[in-house]
């Protein structure tokens, strides 16, 4: 069942709906240490080339993911902050899947841990994003697309259990 404002929660949806884009830019995770801070008097500015910003509470530190080939990455780059030696890619899981959905992306992270992939999971309000190193990004998309191909396969074939157990 679904709804526009919560989107998919039954698993056999998720999976048997969901397709995969591999976003052409290449990003990178830096921090921010804590005297670099966003304050309200020294706001970090926030452009499109910043996929996330995420508060790093037990380090009291920004966890940015920027797109590696951005103008703007080196004013992020402050002494004592750290830059992840790996560039990632990102792909998005096109399915609209309910922040109460329970199972999907452990079903997604076997499969990419079964094809050797390290994943960077974002859930998004939508939909939820998967950061993966980049020279391994075509062999996620391709764990991924096998995912919903088999739970297509189990529907189709009559399977009346949970796609995805």
């Amino acid at each position: 069942m679904t709804t526009p404002s919560t989107g998919e929660t039954s698993l056999t949806n998720l999976l048997t709906s969901l397709t995969v884009t591999l976003h052409p830019q290449t990003y990178t995770f830096l921090t921010l240490p804590p005297n670099h801070n966003p304050t309200p008097s020294q706001p970090l500015q926030i452009t499109p080339d910043i996929k996330m910003l995420f508060h790093e509470p037990t380090e009291n530190q920004y966890t940015l993911i920027v797109d590696s080939s951005s103008p703007n990455l080196p004013t992020y780059q402050v002494p004592g902050s750290q830059t992840s030696p790996t560039q990632w890619k990102m792909l998005t899981l096109n399915v609209h899947s309910s922040l109460d959905a329970v199972g999907f992306m452990a079903v997604v992270a076997r499969a990419l841990s079964e094809a050797g992939v390290s994943a960077n999971v974002v859930a998004g309000y939508l939909h939820d994003h998967v950061f993966v190193q980049a020279g391994r990004a075509e062999g996620a998309v391709e764990a991924i697309e096998r995912v919903a191909r088999d739970a297509r396969g189990r529907v189709q074939g009559g399977m009346k259990t949970e796609v995805g157990s």
